[in-house]
Formats: C-alpha cells, sequence, structure tokens
C-alpha cells in the first residue's frame, strides 16, 4: 500500500520484486516474489510469492539456481528461484538496510551493527569466512558519537580489492596492489541484445 524501496531483479524471464511495508491484501508486512517477465498487458499474478518477510531495504542476489534476500534483521536467506522453497537462513547482525553483492563466488555486506562480512553461499547454508568489526564512531555530528560505524551502502569490486563506505570512514580490502583483469566485463564487448526492449 506504501512505497517500494528495493531494486527490481531480473534473470532471464524471471523478476525478482520485494518491499518491507503493507500488502494490498492481509495485514502482513513484507513480501518476496517472482514474475514471469515474459507476460505483457496488466500482470496479476506471480510464480511464487512469500508474505511477511521485512525486506524493505535490500535488493535480491541470484546465483544460477539460487536467490539470496537480506532482510531487516539481518539474516541472509536463500531461495529456490523456481519454486520459492527457502533452503536455509543465515543470521548476520541484527539490523540491516545494506544490499549484498555477489562477486567471486561470495556474498560480500555491511551491516548497520558496524560489520563487514564474506560469506559462501552453498545449497544448505552459507559460511562467514571473514566479519571484520567496524571502529566505534567518533563524529559527534548528529549523535552518532561512541556508536558503531554503519553500512548502509553496498560494496563495490573492482581488481581484487573490496571498498565500502561506512557512516565514518571509506575502506579498502585487498592488495595494495592492483590485479590484472580478465573476463568478459573488461576485455570482451558486451554482446548486443536483439528484440524489441520490455514494456
Amino acid at each position: 500500500k506504501r512505497a517500494i524501496n528495493t531494486g527490481v531483479v531480473v534473470s532471464g524471464s524471471t523478476v525478482i520484486i520485494s518491499h518491507g511495508d503493507e500488502n494490498l491484501t492481509g495485514n502482513e508486512m513484507g513480501m518476496l516474489a517472482v514474475i514471469d517477465g515474459s507476460q505483457t498487458g496488466d500482470i496479476k499474478t506471480t510464480k511464487w510469492a512469500h508474505y511477511g518477510e521485512q525486506v524493505g531495504f535490500s535488493s535480491a542476489l541470484v546465483d544460477g539456481t539460487r536467490l539470496y534476500q537480506m532482510e531487516n534483521g539481518s539474516r541472509l536467506i536463500a531461495y529456490d528461484i523456481e519454486t520459492g522453497k527457502e533452503l536455509w537462513r543465515q543470521p548476520l547482525g541484527t539490523s540491516q538496510k545494506a544490499p549484498p553483492v555477489l562477486a567471486d563466488g561470495k556474498i560480500y555486506v555491511g551491516t548497520e551493527g558496524g560489520e563487514f562480512l564474506i560469506v559462501r553461499p552453498g545449497p544448505t547454508g552459507g559460511q562467514i569466512l571473514s566479519k571484520v568489526e567496524l571502529p566505534v564512531s567518533k563524529l559527534s555530528c548528529c549523535g552518532s558519537e561512541g556508536t558503531p560505524e554503519q553500512v548502509l551502502g553496498g560494496a563495490a569490486i573492482s581488481r581484487g580489492r573490496i571498498f565500502f563506505a561506512s557512516s565514518d570512514a571509506v575502506y579498502a580490502i585487498g592488495s595494495r596492489q592492483a590485479t590484472s583483469p580478465t573476463g568478459l566485463a573488461v576485455d570482451q564487448p558486451a554482446v548486443v541484445g536483439s528484440g524489441a526492449p520490455a514494456c
């Protein structure tokens, strides 16, 4: 009944949407749903939907047949993208706004409680490979002094390094020497699509 603040994620003709507010029916807050994006006209049905999931800030991730969603309480949830079956939940903190980023088979995400994590997702669970607690804030503006540095935005990954910003600083994780990137995004031109754009 209110705004959708998360980004839409598309994989082939599968469209993933989520929100953390009131639904049009019922009294549950929040929803994660998958729509068949090949449909046209007034689309009123979903392939599957989970109501009552508080997913109001972070967009989903797709890795092959699995979909990952961070809920507002900082739990990473994995679903089967075709059926919507929940595969596992991994608690990462207490409060969440930053979107996770998937690279090199790992998920990189910061929490509102001042932690940055690297998680290796698998078919039956997520393995926390690294968890770093950021320093306590020394800034005094806006009453943030003495609280953990919040991570509210997604990480950027480039040339073997991970970059992210907290409420107080910008961090870079990785070697001081840049690596030579390889792969489709760097070495080869983008594939040009065909057909009419979706409407």
